[in-house]
């Protein structure tokens, strides 16, 4: 599977949005949608609209946003739309204090949800930039006994970095992220705010960022395993189509 990462422009025109997307790009064959506090859509909106359109999608969802309790009432509506599969991560606590926050890690969640539907994947995000390599796949395992399917990476821009990674979770689900990144800033981001790694030959152009996504979808599909598009500030049309051949 190839899953594109995208939020809504306008919530009303979403749905058609992404039909174009995919009959333009048959080989994106399904939606995931981040869930972004900043962002007047949450992810359970658009993925909402999404689903009545029986479009393949997989929305994101904060475990410190709600209770357990109410996280499950909120998957139960989904789940009579046609939900499949979830993707929960834990979630930066908001910079506006008058937002409420609990104290849920995935694993938690993960319990409760497969306890209530065993059907539903659950999957969780894999960070190959928070810690050391080892934490990361011990914390990886403890999701993994609390019954997740699987994992969401970062994206990767290293794709030997991503092939440790398939290796050491070869019996595990993996969506392997990519993202074009064109610029000094976007980079900078990347670098300051997620300690992600690059190569010190990383090109700053779509061309050698579309080369990157493909290798790493070919090195997916070698796995056995699956990926994920995030075009976040780039364009989505010279992107895909340099990565959907």
């Amino acid at each position: 599977m190839n899953f594109l990462e995208i939020v809504p422009k306008k919530i009303e025109t979403f749905a058609e949005e992404v039909k174009a997307i995919q009959k333009k790009y048959p080989s994106v064959t399904g939606i995931n949608v981040p869930d972004i506090l900043s962002l007047k859509h949450r992810s359970e909106e658009a993925a909402e609209v999404l689903l009545k359109e029986g479009i393949h999608t997989i929305p994101h969802f904060r475990s410190v946003d709600r209770t357990i309790d109410e996280l499950c009432a909120l998957l139960g509506r989904f789940i009579d739309l046609g939900l499949k599969e979830i993707l929960l991560v834990a979630g930066d606590k908001p910079q506006q204090l008058n937002i409420k926050t609990y104290s849920v890690t995935p694993a938690m969640a993960v319990q409760r949800i497969k306890s209530v539907w065993p059907q539903l994947k659950v999957y969780c995000g894999l960070d190959q930039y928070r810690e050391s390599f080892k934490k990361e796949l011990d914390y990886c395992e403890i999701k993994k006994m609390a019954g997740c399917d699987g994992f969401f990476t970062q994206p990767f821009f290293d794709v030997e970095l991503a092939r440790i990674y398939l290796e050491q979770l070869g019996d595990t689900e993996i969506f392997v992220g990519h993202c074009p990144v064109t610029n000094e800033n976007s980079k900078n981001y990347w670098k300051t705010k997620n300690n992600a790694i690059f190569p010190k030959n990383f090109e700053l152009n779509m061309e050698s960022n579309c080369e990157l996504a493909n290798q790493l979808i070919g090195l997916a599909k070698k796995f056995g395993q699956h990926t994920y598009m995030m075009p976040i500030l780039a364009p989505i049309d010279p992107y895909l189509s340099g990565v959907s051949t």
